[in-house]
């Protein structure tokens, strides 16, 4: 198959050498997402070969481990395709598979140790994507008193301006800059930093800007220096805020995509002989699966909320609404994995498929029928 594509696409390649990169983009997304089919089968087997109870409660805790690995894979080697999509992949690939995987695991051991371990773990992934945000309006904070205090207004609010009260400035601060400043690495923005630079070295002779014969006095000097040391910090509020966007944006979306993966496959379909999870389910084991799955979801929906309600009290506006804009903007995207991976991980356990996640395949050892 690659050799067919490479005797297609060489032709296109040789007239427009970016098309290389689009396709070594293409690769790494192929790669990651090849990578997630192998390794949660392997946790699903190992997790199916250990001994009930604490040992498979204990390994359970694995999941966590495997989400963050594939979050950071998708992020690294595959930001430069998405773009600002890559919440969007991340999501939707790393954390969409693992919250159907941790499914698989009530499913298969419904004991109220493995359903409380993965409630302990996701509400302290709740608890430390709060502290990030956190962090970034501490941030966010103490530039925009740098900012005022360079400024020389409100100068006496400099001292008393908190978390809280820097929040609700926050986002038409940071559209203000964005409309004033540009933020591209363009031929310009490089002059001026290199400007910028040799400003910041000389403190009493400035360089002639463009083609002018008389330098600047010292007087000038302190305005341009205190020019550019407010853009830099109002370029620095601006990425902060940016980051802070992206970071609200993530935790939502990692709390949604948690929020509507609980799945228990139905009892009394005809064909439920041949998915190996409920071959072999009575009534009794049904009946904890459904209570477990039952319990992790009101926990999940519990989550949603309550980061919901912290991020609108933290942030002053709505995730929902951030939310809904990201899944409206990406609906394409969004459904695209939402289908791939929830028919990948309920089908694929289907006989006919020949997967077997005991990886000991007695269908073949069966007499075939005429």
């Amino acid at each position: 198959m690659f050799f067919a594509l490479a005797i297609v696409w060489y032709p296109h390649v040789r007239q427009n050498l970016k098309l290389l990169w689009k396709i070594a983009d293409a690769i790494l997304i192929c790669i990651c997402h090849g990578l997630v089919i192998i390794g949660y089968p392997i946790f699903y087997y190992a997790f199916q070969k250990m001994g009930s109870g604490i040992e498979r409660t204990a390994f359970s805790m694995v999941l966590p481990i495997l989400k963050t690995f594939y979050r950071v894979l998708f992020y690294y080697l595959c930001r430069s395709a998405s773009g600002e999509r890559i919440t969007i992949v991340v999501v939707f690939n790393a954390d969409l598979v693992n919250a159907l995987f941790v499914n698989f695991c009530m499913q298969y051991q419904p004991s109220f140790m493995t359903t409380a371990g993965l409630m302990i773990a996701n509400a302290l992934q709740v608890v430390l994507m709060i502290r990030d945000i956190d962090v970034i309006r501490d941030r966010i904070a103490q530039t925009a008193r740098k900012i005022l205090h360079l400024t020389k207004k409100e100068k006496s609010a400099s001292n008393t301006l908190d978390d809280r009260v820097a929040t609700l400035s926050m986002l038409p601060r940071a559209a203000d800059i964005f409309q004033r400043y540009s933020f591209q690495n363009t031929k310009v923005d490089a002059q001026h930093a290199q400007q910028t630079s040799i400003l910041n070295k000389q403190s009493k002779t400035v360089v002639p800007l463009e083609n002018s014969t008389s330098p600047l006095g010292p007087a000038t000097d302190i305005v341009v220096g205190a020019r550019s040391e407010l853009e830099q910090l109002e370029r620095k509020y601006a990425s902060l805020v940016r980051k802070l966007m992206y970071a609200s944006e993530f935790s939502i979306l990692t709390a949604y995509a948690e929020v509507i993966t609980p799945i228990v496959y139905l009892f009394h379909m005809p064909n439920r002989d041949y998915y190996s999870q409920i071959a072999n389910m009575d009534s009794m084991h049904l009946a904890k699966t459904v209570l477990n799955v039952l319990l992790y979801s009101l926990v999940e929906l519990t989550a949603f909320t309550v980061l919901t309600l912290t991020l609108k009290r933290r942030l002053n506006f709505s995730t929902l609404h951030q939310l809904v804009f990201v899944l409206d903007r990406e609906m394409i995207h969004v459904q695209t994995a939402i289908i791939l991976w929830v028919f990948y991980t309920t089908q694929i356990s289907l006989t006919h498929y020949g997967t077997d996640y005991s990886f000991e395949f007695a269908w073949l050892e069966s007499p075939t029928t005429t």
